[in-house]
């Protein structure tokens, strides 16, 4: 877990321009606009509301750009700004009236009626209440009750008079008249006055401010309450969202991203001292103020973790999906979202833990924090994988949570088995080596295994009892057949070099057998001796000039690792010889002779649920039972975060639910359920997400 005490600063992007004006869901139209974004603001909320939970002393910020008035809007201070001037849900035009009313201008009604929109009207009042000098100036620039009635007198003359000359042509003197009223009012002074202050009260709210994550809490809350509204004739109307109605009249302008992630910039580099940097970033990725990307890579430098949404109405969009590199489908847009965003490794959390409920993730070993998202459900999961392990149903392998609650001794033992790797000397026995290697690991995953966890040394000497040592060693299949029967419960399958990279990004080490000729052995000898090349990555160029010729014999080993650039396997030739006993080659080709006679094969071994006994299953329930008490005692703020009930939808905080993993009781509506382990466990991982992904 992270630094509870440590500062932490948070930044979150709406993109509200002209490009992102189609539905989120289908079905929808424009209309929904506000709908739509309150989707959006309730992801920010709910970062917000968990962030605030685990760490008080984070900053955040939330902004929204490509609006009309202004480039970027700072969604805090607008929400601060527009409650703390008290209207009572009256709308901006009968509200600015009042006030003229009060000063009395009570002749200017009716422009105000028909020269101002009701969200124009709003803002302007909220302006005019908030900066006591523009209130005097705007006064000062109404014309005069006099003024007023003596033009008004001088239109309907004209009116008369060119009625009289154009005889049947009225109608069009009606018009002209009308049309020389309201270009004198809309060029009065009062008026442009109006559209400045609109525009000077939107400046005040253009810059983003971070500030303490409570507040940005409450500001978001204010921000979804629906507040009665008054017709024109004062009746109250039921409740509507107030702010996000008055700002759709203000979205859907040009997209300057760029600009966005400049102002980003400044507050990320007015904390140097915070030891966690967030920026997530939801849009269609159309910027038409230039390139962000340059930007993107200077705030990744800084250490600022970017994650991006492509938000989109396709619903044919590839769903559940982690990329590591562009699809030749993609617009330009999606290309440039999925440069901007960060690259982590897939084995660090939250990412195996959305493996194992159904997101698709590169076998590469790394992806960017970016998806495509095309509803209102697909944007919670993935803000939920930004903040934490999003749990699976328990019916998936035990292995998943088994890997999540005991990751770090896994990791442990596996260090410990690649710092230690067995001397194979100059006996032909590697099919005994790697084998007892992949099965020890494998038994590891087991919690509370009845017949115990035998050392590599003990499993070997069984393999090397059953499959006596011989120049030409052993298939290492047949000793894989053997070894299920004698190590309950695992079992193998053979894999492809996809399937057995996405097996090591599970945790799972992978044995590998492969034929070399007798000078790509040579080769291989003498890359993973030489002290200049023994840690580099042995590479198809460097690899192809050598693997010709007769056949020079197979090798047994574990692939124990991956990367887009590489695999990596632990040898049994001592831990004088490669890196500390390992080596990397680009990718399998590597491994194999050309004309590839004999392809290189991955066996993937593993366990599954229902082969376990009862009492490992219990030993289980007490490890995470144990678990679940160590991180309440150390973080029960945690236990405060909301959880979901499945069978009356209630979101009682987590500590309020009674029972365990395995039977829960809602305290709303007391029904008991086997709770998918997400309800009762995710807060255990609150702080495995963004921040920590490079860790």
């Amino acid at each position: 877990m992270a630094n509870q005490s440590g500062k932490s600063v948070i930044g979150f992007l709406i993109d509200v321009s002209g490009s992102m004006c189609k539905p989120l869901e289908p079905g929808e139209g424009d209309n929904r606009a506000p709908e739509r974004l309150q989707a959006v603001i309730s992801e920010a909320l709910e970062i917000a509301q968990k962030e605030c939970h685990h760490n008080p002393n984070t900053l955040m910020f939330v902004g929204a750009f490509g609006a009309r008035y202004s480039r970027t809007v700072d969604l805090c201070s607008l929400v601060n700004r527009f409650i703390t001037t008290e209207h009572d849900g009256d709308t901006g035009r009968s509200l600015l009236i009042d006030l003229a009313n009060k000063h009395n201008q009570g002749h200017i009604a009716e422009y105000i009626q028909t020269k101002f929109t009701d969200a124009d009207a709003l803002i302007l009042y909220l302006h005019l209440r908030q900066d006591p000098d523009s209130m005097v100036e705007f006064i000062n620039a109404i014309p005069r009750p006099d003024q007023v009635r003596d033009f008004q007198d001088r239109t309907r003359a004209y009116r008369a008079n060119f009625r009289w000359a154009a005889g049947p042509f009225g109608g069009l003197a009606d018009s002209v008249s009308d049309f020389c009223e309201d270009t004198a009012i809309e060029n009065s002074n009062a008026i442009r006055l109006a559209s400045r202050f609109n525009t000077k009260w939107w400046e005040g709210v253009s810059g983003f401010v971070e500030r303490p994550v409570a507040e940005v809490v409450d500001l978001l809350k204010r921000l979804k309450e629906k507040t009665p509204t008054k017709d024109t004739n004062g009746s109250e109307k039921p409740g509507v969202h107030v702010l996000p109605d008055t700002l759709r009249q203000y979205i859907y302008g040009d997209t300057p991203m760029k600009h966005a992630l400049q102002q980003s910039q400044e507050v990320f580099q007015a904390h140097p001292d915070a030891c966690q940097r967030v920026l997530i970033l939801v849009s269609d990725g159309m910027s038409t103020d230039g390139d962000p990307c340059h930007l993107a890579m200077e705030l990744r430098r800084a250490n600022v973790t970017m994650a991006t949404i492509y938000l989109t109405d396709n619903q044919s969009v590839p769903r559940r999906r982690l990329y590591d590199r562009e699809e030749g489908s993609w617009n330009k847009g999606q290309r440039t979202l999925f440069n901007i965003a960060s690259r982590v490794a897939t084995t660090t959390h939250p990412i195996p833990v959305l493996a194992s409920v159904g997101w698709k993730r590169p076998s590469s070993g790394e992806c960017a924090l970016y998806t495509n998202v095309c509803s209102v459900a697909a944007l919670n999961e993935f803000c939920e994988l930004l903040l934490s392990a999003h749990f699976g149903s328990a019916d998936a392998l035990l292995d998943v949570l088994g890997r999540l609650q005991l990751d770090s001794y896994i990791d442990n033992e596996h260090i410990r088995t690649r710092q230690h790797p067995s001397d194979q000397g100059r006996e032909l026995t590697c099919y005994a080596h790697a084998t007892a290697a992949v099965i020890h690991m494998a038994l590891l995953r087991i919690v509370g295994r009845h017949e115990g966890y035998p050392s590599i040394d003990n499993i070997r000497k069984w393999i090397e009892d059953e499959f006596k040592p011989n120049k030409y060693g052993h298939n290492v299949r047949e000793v894989l057949e053997k070894a299920r029967e004698k190590y309950r419960p695992l079992t193998y399958r053979e894999v492809n070099e996809d399937e057995a990279r996405q097996a090591v990004l599970d945790r799972r080490p992978v044995l590998t057998a492969f034929k070399l000729s007798e000078d790509g052995w040579e080769k291989f000898a003498k890359h993973f001796e030489n002290d200049d090349t023994r840690g580099k990555v042995l590479t198809c160029a460097e690899m192809a000039p050598h693997r010709g010729g007769n056949c020079g014999g197979g090798h047994a080993v574990v692939m124990v690792s991956c990367d887009p650039h590489s695999l990596t396997f632990l040898n049994s030739w001592g831990h004088n010889w490669g890196n500390n006993g390992s080596f990397s080659v680009e990718n399998r080709t590597v491994l194999e002779p050309n004309p590839p006679a004999a392809r290189v094969r991955f066996y993937d071994v593993y366990w599954l649920e229902r082969d376990l006994s009862d009492q490992e299953k219990a030993a289980y329930n007490e490890e995470c039972d144990k678990r679940l008490n160590t991180i309440r005692s150390r973080y029960s703020s945690i236990f405060e975060l909301e959880a979901s009930c499945p069978c009356c939808r209630a979101t009682p905080s987590i500590s309020e639910f009674r029972g365990s993993i395995r039977e829960a009781e809602c305290p709303c509506c007391h029904q008991k359920f086997k709770p998918e382990p997400g309800y009762l466990l995710q807060a255990i991982y609150a702080r495995a997400r963004l921040g920590e992904a490079g860790s």
